[in-house]
């Protein structure tokens, strides 16, 4: 994984999770915004402990998801927003499970669903679920904890269920997506253990206390006028990919044209997130075909030789003023792909 160089403590918005064992809490800054790291296999630091149980959700009253997610109200009008891109594929396989994500299976341990209904429901590899407004069961009813599990999986199955991210809302109101991606091989005989989580923070405050710096959204500024831009993020096969010292290259319909905030000493349309979390790439508003070519070797590829390359061709539009997450994701270096969604305004 590159480019995380700042170590910060986990807070209420930052999940620490353990991997193998420890804990992790690295994070980096991006372009007016911030992502923490979690590691597989842990279950985050809980401020506290919640009552036998848990504490049940409040005003907003509990909900169900449908398919691709729907909203659960959250309690005393707590209002963080969340929502998951899926690209954990586990090590030797081309594509990940299917998932149902519980906010109601964490009360100071894993416990059986309260509710018995998965907050969103079957969320398929490769996709984004829509924004969710969980319940807050954890710590009195203050803190929500996202578990998933293997789809179809009984509410009840704690012995298969993978402790996510942990939020708060701390009346910001925070907008975050949450970034499922692989770690390596399971460290448990439960396969979800190889998840790692990547909250990325659109709107509102992570929380990070003194001295640690807080970060607010957006992830990056707003485009151009009159232009909508595709933020895009290597993220998930940085850490998921065992190529060692490879690029990757972002094309809006056929333009080699550098990110806004690209390396300047690098020609062409490097996604090099050095100076954010995403590269940033504007488009004029309406349709367009966009592509991620890998780079493998040492001399600097020309656009014809990127062109001969791409994959992950996908038709995604965009309107004037509008953002779009685009998460590059894939088993290996000859099979990636994109899944896009844009920010919620």
């Amino acid at each position: 994984m590159r480019g995380w160089v700042t170590v910060v403590a986990c807070a209420v918005l930052c999940s620490c999770g353990a991997s193998n064992g420890g804990t992790s809490g690295a994070a980096s800054g991006g372009a007016g915004g911030q992502s923490a790291r979690g590691g597989a296999g842990g279950q985050g630091a809980l401020p506290g402990s919640g009552g036998a149980g848990g504490s049940s959700a409040g005003v907003g009253g509990s909900g169900s998801a449908g398919a691709g997610g729907s909203s659960a109200g959250g309690a005393g009008g707590l209002l963080l927003t969340v929502r998951l891109a899926h690209t954990f594929v586990p090590s030797g396989m081309t594509t990940g499970p299917a998932l149902d994500i519980y906010d109601d299976m964490y009360g100071g341990g894993l416990m059986p669903s309260l509710s018995g209904k998965p907050i969103i429901a079957g969320l398929t590899y490769g996709t984004i679920s829509d924004y969710v407004k969980p319940r807050f069961v954890e710590n009195g009813g203050t803190n929500v904890q996202l578990v998933a599990l293997p789809a179809g999986s009984s509410p009840n199955d704690t012995a298969d269920a993978q402790p996510l991210w942990l939020g708060m809302d701390d009346g910001s109101h925070p907008q975050v997506t949450v970034m499922l991606d692989t770690s390596g091989p399971p460290f448990t005989s439960n396969p979800l253990s190889a998840i790692d989580w990547t909250p990325l923070f659109e709107k509102g405050d992570d929380g990070a206390p003194p001295p640690s710096p807080q970060q607010m959204g957006p992830l990056a500024p707003p485009p151009p006028a009159g232009q909508g831009e595709y933020l895009v993020t290597t993220l998930s096969v940085d850490d998921g990919l065992p190529t060692s010292g490879d690029d990757y290259y972002f094309f809006v319909d056929d333009a080699c044209a550098p990110a806004l905030n690209g390396d300047p000493y690098v020609p062409g349309p490097l996604i090099n997130w050095d100076t954010g979390d995403f590269a940033e790439f504007p488009a004029s508003p309406g349709a367009h075909q966009i592509s991620v070519a890998p780079w493998l070797g040492t001399e600097t590829p020309t656009c014809a030789q990127l062109m001969a390359v791409r994959q992950g061709t996908t038709t995604v539009s965009v309107a004037a003023g509008q953002q779009i997450i685009a998460f590059v994701y894939g088993s290996s270096v000859t099979d990636l792909h994109l899944v896009t969604a844009p920010i919620a305004p």
